[in-house]
């Protein structure tokens, strides 16, 4: 805790010398995750949602999966109501567009409902289900893969970058016809370089994202930026948060990045880490940052605190009925006060005249 406090206090030495510029604010929704959300109820969702925008944040993030869009075979054993879940979505997607704040949908594989034998698979179920998403919502932005070895340790495959390029290539055309003036992309880590190189040669991949969790991978991730410049993209943090703990090697890969997030602990860490890569982001001059693991927002606990806990989980929702606030909550709304806010036309949501009612 110790060093990596140290590393995010030269990361906010090195980055205020220089001019910071303007940047969205985004937050990501992680309970509107497709695992998680017809596990809460829609008031509850939509208490959640309320605090993050109560941040101040100028864009809300959700990570949508194939449930409850697909229909294809669900996993034996596994029950999802369809209907609440659309209906959910529905409510969150309107609050935002209430607020005028932009959406940003990041499309992921989760095998909690339907489980896929390799990318051409999902691939095929992504060209039937992305473009009901994107004709529903009509999304600002929508990154149609993002950390695609991530998705490839959930499908349980290798794979290689031309499959994701593929894979890109064929969403992108369903996005786009669904919805033309939703701008869309691809997203990655630092290690992912190969694969976001390929990627972003796809037409009509406008925006590169990156997701960040490991401060000394900074420079690694000063080249992907220039990557992404270098090919005309917009480029923004779509995912970041403190590094989690873990030394259990039996972990998955998404047990390990959940690991202890809501832990007492880290608290103070996490206030400073949410400043340091804002402030670095604003330095760089990139289009924003987006924190992942709000739940923290609302409730740390003493032991557990995994982001996927379904035990850590009910008592955040718990605090968000409370009306609770944490500390990082306060640091996260300071941050975006005081930070350069960005000119109204760079956040504004697409101009349409019929959100009254959702697409159907």
């Amino acid at each position: 805790m110790t060093q990596l406090g140290s590393a995010l206090d030269n990361v906010i030495a090195q980055s205020e010398r220089f001019p910071q510029n303007p940047l969205i604010f985004g937050v990501n929704h992680p309970l509107a995750h497709e695992a998680w959300i017809d596990r809460f109820s829609q008031q509850n969702q939509e208490l959640f949602l309320d605090g993050l925008i109560e941040a101040g944040v100028h864009r809300v993030d959700i990570n949508m999966g194939l449930f409850p869009w697909f229909d294809g075979p669900m996993i034996a054993g596994v029950s999802g109501d369809r209907g609440r879940a659309m209906a959910t979505y529905d409510s969150l997607v309107q609050r935002i567009r209430a607020r005028g704040l932009q959406l940003a949908i990041n499309t992921q594989y989760s095998a909690v409902y339907h489980r896929m034998a390799t990318v051409e698979e999902w691939a095929d179920a992504a060209v039937r289900t992305y473009p009901i998403i994107a004709a529903r919502y009509q999304p600002d932005t929508m990154i149609v893969v993002h950390e695609p070895t991530t998705m490839a340790s959930r499908l349980g495959v290798s794979t290689t970058p031309q499959q994701w390029a593929t894979f890109v290539d064929r969403t992108i055309r369903a996005v786009k016809a669904a919805s033309p003036r939703t701008r869309t992309g691809v997203g990655g880590l630092h290690t992912e370089v190969d694969y976001l190189r390929a990627m972003t040669d796809v037409p009509n991949v406008e925006v590169m994202t990156i997701d960040i969790y490991e401060i000394g991978a900074l420079p690694a991730y000063n080249d992907l930026i220039t990557l992404g410049r270098s090919k005309g993209k917009a480029v923004y943090i779509e995912e970041t948060w403190r590094t989690p703990y873990s030394t259990d090697s039996r972990l998955t890969v998404d047990q390990r990045g959940s690991a202890g997030i809501g832990l007492s602990m880290f608290q103070s860490l996490d206030a400073k880490w949410l400043r340091a890569i804002a402030r670095w982001a604003g330095a760089l001059n990139i289009e924003g940052v987006t924190p992942y693991w709000s739940q923290t927002f609302f409730r740390y606990v003493s032991e557990g605190g995994d982001g996927i806990d379904p035990v850590y989980n009910s008592i955040v929702m718990q605090a968000v009925s409370n009306g609770e606030r944490t500390a990082t909550f306060f640091a996260f709304r300071d941050l975006i006060s005081s930070s350069v806010p960005p000119r109204r036309q760079e956040i504004e949501s697409l101009d349409r005249d019929d959100w009254s009612g959702l697409a159907r």
